[in-house]
């Protein structure tokens, strides 16, 4: 099985279908590479320097961009709309460009990248490189707002159940911040490159792609503070929480020292006058049982009001 998944030469906004050994004669050629693929690392090879390979075949990646003198090395992050799959479960691609030449590779479809794939099919593409990798940094941006405002939206109910004194469980709290975590790990440094791409002075990059580009900067920007956000309404969420059960546990323990307070004088009367000796007054007579059932409950009833003037609850 091949490793291009697809491959197109684009002159003037027009997309043709092309294969790996077309000759070059376009504004620019886009390569589209399955990393699952057996041949991937020989096909990569023969396009790019090895080190460039290398690292577009790298099995861990975190968003970057590395300037090269041949070109430009990027990663990305998108989220996971594939079905069956956890949204903040980031899908990486890896990205190569020269003069002339776009190279993407993925281990999983990303929807922002089938989406400019479409468009070629029908003939309709970028106009220029720049134009591409702007269109692609806001196609993955753009398809974090959901994800974003859903667990914005979740936050805010363990809000409103804290004001209410019904929040659910740890548990839920727990995962929720587990996918806000998970979601900031890449968004973070995939707002860096992005601003440093707006920022970068390169031929590839034109004023009209860089202006696009910075408002996408912005975009992610705002998504982190989001998270930001939201992560620490988690934590003061989490710590009333805490706080809440470490009150109710405190209290039951509470009740317990002051209920072992009461009966731990009865017990010692009932342990002594319990020994089975010889010459234990009262043995001989049933009155005496009474009076010792009477003394105890004299004896807890006033500690139990001594307790109540005292406030000890």
């Amino acid at each position: 099985m091949t490793a291009l998944i697809c491959g197109f030469a684009v002159t003037i906004g027009q997309a043709v279908p092309i294969s790996e050994t077309d000759s070059p004669g376009a504004d620019y050629h886009w390569l589209h590479f399955d990393l699952t693929s057996e041949e991937v690392t020989a096909s990569l090879s023969s396009l790019v320097p090895e080190m460039i390979a290398e690292a577009l075949a790298a099995e861990e990646t975190r968003p970057r961009l590395e300037v090269h003198p041949e070109g430009l090395l990027m990663t990305l992050r998108g989220v996971n709309l594939n079905p069956g799959a956890e949204a903040e479960d980031m899908v990486s691609l890896r990205l190569w460009t020269s003069p002339g030449l776009i190279v993407t590779a993925r281990l999983r479809k990303l929807m922002a990248v089938d989406e400019i794939r479409k468009a070629m099919e029908r003939g309709a593409a970028p106009e220029s490189i720049a134009n591409f990798l702007a269109q692609l940094c806001e196609g993955l941006t753009d398809r974090c707002d959901s994800l974003v405002q859903k667990l914005e939206d979740d936050a805010d109910g363990f809000e409103d159940a804290m004001f209410a004194n019904q929040l659910p469980g740890g548990e839920e709290l727990a995962s929720l911040r587990h996918k806000m975590l998970k979601l900031r790990r890449f968004l973070s440094p995939q707002r860096d490159a992005l601003n440093k791409l707006s920022t970068l002075q390169h031929p590839l990059l034109d004023p009209e792609a860089k202006a696009r580009l910075r408002e996408t900067q912005n975009h992610a920007a705002r998504h982190v503070e989001v998270l930001d956000a939201n992560r620490e309404r988690l934590t003061i969420i989490q710590d009333h929480l805490d706080s809440k059960q470490n009150d109710q546990l405190a209290r039951t323990s509470y009740i317990l020292s002051l209920v072992a307070a009461v009966f731990l004088p009865l017990s010692f009367i009932t342990g002594v006058f319990g020994v089975n000796l010889a010459g234990m007054p009262g043995a001989d007579g049933t009155l005496p049982f009474w009076w010792m059932i009477l003394a105890c409950i004299v004896i807890g009833a006033g500690l139990w009001t001594m307790m109540r003037w005292m406030r000890w609850f």
